[in-house]
């Protein structure tokens, strides 16, 4: 699949008819969408991995692992990690800038599940970081994730938008399930939620929301998962940190630790 991406600069602000700001956890699902009946129960990973195993799929998840290294093992010294964190959020970036330009020439989009009511108070970056800490999993799957939302961004572009109001449920759906998917070892849904900060019947929605979105294609070739993780390395060597600051107290974690903004 070609790469979309490019290395221009856009912010991750999107215009909308609403205006004001909610967390995370505020969907347009709970203002047009009150009489859904939720399912209070996890969505077992089994449900879609059996669906879309074949013959190939363990030869292919080996090559993966086996050419990018164990998932477990294949963690980076913190500055690195934070460069290549910072390139996911400059390539989402991108990412919602194409995705506006489509809805100036096919229209606004419909509204969905992921979609807030209002841009979440939580920035963008420092919702990924938390999810990196939190999650407690390798960059493998953020690359991953990478390529099943420009996989709905590709093939919704029509109707789907990705913004600001969005980005934040598209980027944990797409992460959770490249975990499940391509991991033998995680956590429950119910954690998931609670390290995300949403429910977890909205949770078990956006997982099977998600897998429609991208209609139930989980499989990322060797050869298109080093050609974004190239991207991304390329991304990240232009990265310049910045001297780390304390964020206000209101991003002091439940379990008392303080997590940093780049």
């Amino acid at each position: 699949m070609p790469l979309v991406l490019s290395l221009s600069s856009s912010s991750d602000q999107s215009v909308s008819p609403r205006s004001g700001r909610s967390d995370v956890s505020t969907t347009c699902d709970d203002v047009t969408r009150q009489s859904l009946k939720l399912r209070n129960r996890e969505v077992p990973c089994t449900t879609y991995q059996v669906e879309v195993m074949n013959d190939g799929y363990h030869h292919h998840q080996q090559r993966i692992i086996q050419e990018n290294g164990d998932p477990k093992e294949n963690i980076m010294n913190p500055t690195s990690a934070v460069k290549f964190l910072s390139a996911i959020i400059t390539a989402l970036t991108i990412t919602i800038q194409q995705s506006e330009a489509d809805g100036e020439v096919f229209g606004p989009g419909v509204l969905t599940r992921f979609h807030a009511v209002n841009v979440p108070t939580i920035p963008l970056g420092t919702y990924l970081r938390r999810l990196a800490r939190k999650f407690n999993c390798s960059t493998i799957f953020f690359i991953i994730a990478l390529i099943y939302i420009d996989r709905v961004k590709l093939g919704r572009r029509e109707t789907f938008r990705i913004n600001s109001y969005s980005i934040h449920r598209l980027l944990l759906s797409a992460l959770l399930v490249s975990i499940k998917f391509y991991d033998d070892c995680y956590y429950t849904n119910a954690n998931y939620a609670k390290f995300a900060g949403v429910r977890l019947a909205e949770l078990n929605s956006l997982e099977e929301g998600f897998l429609r979105l991208i209609n139930w294609k989980l499989t990322v070739t060797a050869e298109e998962f080093e050609a974004y993780r190239t991207l991304l390395g390329n991304i990240s060597n232009e990265v310049t940190l910045l001297p780390l600051k304390p964020l206000a107290p209101s991003t002091i974690d439940d379990d008392g630790k303080v997590w940093y903004d780049v």
